[in-house]
């Protein structure tokens, strides 16, 4: 704990959030914000986004990190997908309905966009995902992409 000028305690808890009207709103996590070119982006904007690219995707089926390559800051999205809509969309128009959705809705352009089979994200016991466990597993190479070849009865729609 640490007093501010005003002698007030505050705990750093690495939540962001604002007071409006005496009242406390809690928006997200200091670490989970993507900043590009100088603007915060929240991944769950980010997630909503992809979740409502195709309709049938789940709620809480999606993940939106920044990963740094060595070079710079990459924004990932990793979305999954049950068989009956790998089946009847595909997976390469899942990917590319995300990618555009996130582009227009967010005002920023993923550089990867990864769909996984449903279960490969990885969520606590009430099925919220877990962001940085999933960008460890992306960082360690552990997520496996759904391709045109793995899901051999898909459709392109």
């Amino acid at each position: 704990m640490g007093a501010n000028a005003d002698d007030s305690t505050h705990l750093r808890t690495g939540d962001l959030g604002f007071l409006h009207d005496g009242e406390l709103y809690v928006t997200g996590r200091l670490k989970d914000v993507i900043i590009r070119k100088g603007r915060n982006y929240y991944p769950q904007d980010i997630e909503l986004s992809a979740e409502r690219a195709v309709p049938g995707l789940h709620p809480n089926c999606a993940a939106a990190f920044s990963s740094d390559d060595g070079e710079r800051e990459r924004l990932v999205v990793v979305v999954e997908s049950d068989g009956r809509l790998l089946n009847s969309v595909g997976a390469t128009s899942i990917r590319q309905r995300v990618y555009d959705a996130v582009g227009e809705e967010q005002r920023i352009t993923p550089d990867e966009v990864i769909v996984v089979r449903r279960g490969a994200l990885p969520k606590t016991s009430s099925g919220k995902v877990q962001r940085r466990a999933c960008k460890r597993r992306y960082e360690n190479g552990e997520l496996t992409a759904v391709t045109t070849s793995a899901a051999v009865t898909e459709r392109e729609a």
